[in-house]
């Protein structure tokens, strides 16, 4: 059940693991009782997608990229990782 006090939910999937520079991969999730989500990664970016659930990433730098999801909640957090 939902409500607004309920701890936040996520789910959060990406469609390929390895990519060459340039080429996109497609971040996804599904949140319940977020106020807010934001998607961070390793080299420093942060991205607030609005009520969007998915969003296309294209990698401009070399290297291993960690994600994290994080569904804001009224009074608690969520938070979950890819690499």
């Amino acid at each position: 059940e939902n409500g607004p006090n309920l701890s936040p939910v996520a789910e959060f999937t990406v469609d390929k693991t390895t990519v060459g520079l340039g080429e996109p991969i497609t971040l996804s999730w599904e949140v319940a009782n977020a106020k807010r989500v934001l998607i961070k990664d390793n080299h420093g970016m942060v991205a607030d997608p609005g009520r969007h659930n998915s969003m296309k990433m294209y990698h401009m730098e070399p290297g291993e990229y960690t994600f994290v999801l994080i569904a804001m909640g009224v009074d608690e957090s969520a938070s979950q990782e890819l690499q």
